[in-house]
């Protein structure tokens, strides 16, 4: 009897294994197939789209939609010159306190993906610059850079390097199409070593 019952069950499982096969093959010839990874090799990753600002999907205070690898996916990610802090899941502007205790600023070192609090030597809201402390995103830190060049310029974090330079304004966001340093997809590798996603 008890043979019977597994002669049985044998019996249903191949029936069903041959239909799920049969299936499979009939999707196949249908020419229905998903890849596992893009085809066109020439294409770039973001299909030539720029990051926006979504109100709906992204805090707007500290993060941008990024394109994705698909043409229908878009990442929530940091904004240029903003680092994300795991411990919190947030991203925060580069050379702040943002999560760390008074007296400390968020930064980000060569050697690592991961940003730390460090002490700040000088009051809130301005950073050592060249020896002084100097207003993030002022212009008293770069008054002799601008007597060479003639325009106003500002104290700002480099988005590529995350460097305290003096720059234009209109310079301060080039890196915004690619996977910045610092940001979500940096932390979790998925930037090569130029910053391309």
């Amino acid at each position: 009897m008890i043979s019977l019952k597994i002669l049985l069950s044998l019996f249903v499982l191949l029936n069903f294994i041959e239909l799920f096969a049969a299936n499979a093959n009939k999707t196949q010839r249908t020419g229905i197939v998903f890849e596992t990874e893009d085809t066109n090799k020439n294409r770039t990753a973001t299909h030539n789209r720029k990051p926006v600002l979504d109100k709906g999907r992204c805090d707007t205070n500290s993060e941008l939609l990024y394109p994705g690898d698909n043409d229908a996916d878009w990442v929530c990610d940091c904004k240029p010159s903003f680092l994300f802090y795991p411990a919190t899941q947030k991203c925060y502007p580069a050379y702040t306190k943002g999560p760390c205790p008074h007296g400390e600023i968020l930064t980000l070192s060569h050697q690592s993906s991961v940003p730390k609090c460090e002490k700040n030597s000088c009051d809130f809201g301005k950073v050592r610059f060249q020896d002084s402390c100097s207003t993030l995103n002022g212009e008293e830190g770069c008054k002799e850079y601008q007597k060479i060049i003639g325009r106003k310029v500002h104290l700002v974090v480099d988005p590529t390097t995350l460097q305290l330079t003096c720059r234009d304004e209109d310079d301060q966001f080039k890196c915004a199409n690619n996977c910045c340093i610092g940001s979500t997809r940096f932390y979790y590798g998925k930037c090569d070593n130029s910053g391309r996603q």
